[in-house]
């Protein structure tokens, strides 16, 4: 008999799940956008990664908190994602912020977090 490899972790459920969405709708879009601000202007963060592994995609973000600062980094944060592909979700738990993008017919999840304890300034 030949053996099966049947070994499925969550990230390759979702990500099949995801390959099949539409991107978010313009009000999502903007609305996800928009609680990513806030949640920046309620962090004391100076540094945020937008990372996703399977690509090994990082991108640092540094700024200083004010509302306008913070509306600017969620609007750079947007572009930086939409240069990437379509965003499929975004959604916030525990700190991060966890955003599908589709890149041509394949999915890729990226992560959103403070990164101030990756930096080192001298």
């Amino acid at each position: 008999m030949a053996e099966v490899d049947l070994e499925i972790n969550l990230y390759d459920v979702n990500k099949q799940l995801m390959n099949t969405r539409y991107p978010l709708s313009r009000e999502a879009l903007i609305s996800g956008i928009s609680d990513i601000a806030d949640w920046f202007s309620s962090e004391r963060n100076r540094y945020f990664m937008l990372l996703c592994h399977e690509k090994r995609d990082y991108t640092l973000f540094r700024f200083d908190n004010g509302s306008k600062k913070c509306y600017a980094a969620s609007q750079e944060v947007k572009e930086a994602l939409e240069n990437r592909g379509d965003i499929l979700s975004i959604d916030y738990e525990d700190h991060v912020y966890s955003i599908w993008v589709k890149i041509g017919e394949d999915s890729f999840l990226y992560y959103l977090f403070p990164y101030d304890e990756g930096v080192i300034e001298i």
